[in-house]
Protein backbone atom coordinates (compact mmCIF):
# COMPACT_ATOMS: atom_id res chain seq x y z
CA UNK A 1 0.00 0.00 0.00
CA UNK A 2 3.09 2.53 0.88
CA UNK A 3 4.40 2.08 -2.52
CA UNK A 4 0.97 2.54 -4.75
CA UNK A 5 -0.61 5.53 -2.50
CA UNK A 6 2.45 6.38 -0.13
CA UNK A 7 0.63 5.91 3.41
CA UNK A 8 0.48 2.73 5.46
CA UNK A 9 -2.83 0.96 6.27
CA UNK A 10 -4.33 1.21 9.70
CA UNK A 11 -4.60 -2.87 9.15
CA UNK A 12 -1.37 -4.75 8.61
CA UNK A 13 -1.28 -6.95 5.81
CA UNK A 14 -1.03 -10.22 8.01
CA UNK A 15 -4.46 -8.75 9.50
CA UNK A 16 -5.92 -7.87 6.06
CA UNK A 17 -4.90 -11.97 5.13
CA UNK A 18 -6.10 -13.37 8.04
CA UNK A 19 -9.27 -11.96 7.91
CA UNK A 20 -10.55 -12.75 4.23
CA UNK A 21 -9.11 -16.68 5.30
CA UNK A 22 -11.55 -16.24 7.70
CA UNK A 23 -14.47 -16.43 4.86
CA UNK A 24 -15.35 -19.59 3.88
CA UNK A 25 -15.89 -19.00 0.59
CA UNK A 26 -12.18 -17.75 0.17
CA UNK A 27 -10.14 -20.77 -1.44
CA UNK A 28 -6.91 -18.71 -0.96
CA UNK A 29 -5.65 -15.40 -0.59
CA UNK A 30 -2.54 -14.02 -2.85
CA UNK A 31 -0.74 -10.86 -2.06
CA UNK A 32 -0.57 -8.67 -5.36
CA UNK A 33 3.14 -8.46 -6.70
CA UNK A 34 2.28 -7.29 -10.34
CA UNK A 35 0.17 -5.57 -11.82
CA UNK A 36 0.19 -8.21 -15.07
CA UNK A 37 -2.62 -10.22 -14.89
CA UNK A 38 -2.29 -12.33 -17.11
CA UNK A 39 1.02 -13.65 -15.17
CA UNK A 40 -1.05 -13.95 -11.81
CA UNK A 41 -3.57 -16.14 -13.83
CA UNK A 42 -0.67 -18.36 -15.49
CA UNK A 43 0.14 -18.97 -11.92
CA UNK A 44 -2.81 -19.51 -9.63
CA UNK A 45 -5.42 -20.13 -12.41
CA UNK A 46 -8.32 -18.31 -10.41
CA UNK A 47 -11.42 -18.22 -11.79
CA UNK A 48 -12.75 -15.37 -9.97
CA UNK A 49 -11.16 -11.93 -9.47
CA UNK A 50 -11.69 -9.14 -7.16
CA UNK A 51 -10.01 -5.75 -7.31
CA UNK A 52 -11.27 -2.32 -6.01
CA UNK A 53 -13.09 -0.33 -8.91
CA UNK A 54 -9.93 1.73 -9.71
CA UNK A 55 -8.37 -1.33 -11.19
CA UNK A 56 -11.58 -1.38 -13.73
CA UNK A 57 -9.82 1.26 -15.90
CA UNK A 58 -6.51 -0.46 -15.59
CA UNK A 59 -7.49 -3.62 -16.65
CA UNK A 60 -9.54 -2.30 -19.53
CA UNK A 61 -6.62 0.06 -20.88
CA UNK A 62 -4.07 -2.67 -20.70
CA UNK A 63 -5.84 -5.40 -22.11
CA UNK A 64 -6.31 -7.65 -19.15
CA UNK A 65 -10.25 -7.14 -18.79
CA UNK A 66 -11.10 -8.87 -22.24
CA UNK A 67 -8.34 -11.27 -21.84
CA UNK A 68 -9.44 -12.72 -18.72
CA UNK A 69 -12.90 -12.97 -19.96
CA UNK A 70 -11.78 -14.82 -22.76
CA UNK A 71 -10.41 -17.10 -20.33
CA UNK A 72 -13.83 -17.52 -18.44
CA UNK A 73 -12.77 -15.41 -15.23
CA UNK A 74 -15.43 -13.34 -13.57
CA UNK A 75 -14.18 -9.58 -12.78
CA UNK A 76 -15.59 -8.48 -9.78
CA UNK A 77 -15.03 -4.48 -8.97
CA UNK A 78 -16.03 -3.57 -5.64
CA UNK A 79 -16.90 0.16 -5.13
CA UNK A 80 -14.94 2.30 -3.19
CA UNK A 81 -15.75 2.03 0.56
CA UNK A 82 -17.09 5.57 1.81
CA UNK A 83 -17.58 3.94 5.26
CA UNK A 84 -14.11 3.04 6.34
CA UNK A 85 -10.82 3.80 4.85
CA UNK A 86 -7.51 4.40 6.21
CA UNK A 87 -7.82 8.38 6.26
CA UNK A 88 -11.44 8.27 7.45
CA UNK A 89 -10.35 6.02 10.56
CA UNK A 90 -6.99 8.35 11.34
CA UNK A 91 -9.45 11.57 11.12
CA UNK A 92 -11.92 9.95 13.51
CA UNK A 93 -9.05 9.00 15.96
CA UNK A 94 -7.76 12.32 15.74
CA UNK A 95 -11.03 14.18 15.98
CA UNK A 96 -12.01 12.11 19.30
CA UNK A 97 -8.36 11.88 21.06
CA UNK A 98 -6.52 14.92 19.85
CA UNK A 99 -7.74 18.28 20.38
Amino acid sequence: VFENKGKYPIIPVKERIRILKGIKYVDEVVLQTTTDRISEWEKYHFNIFFHGIDGKNWDIEHGYYDALKKLGVELIYFDRATSMSTTLIINKILSRYIR
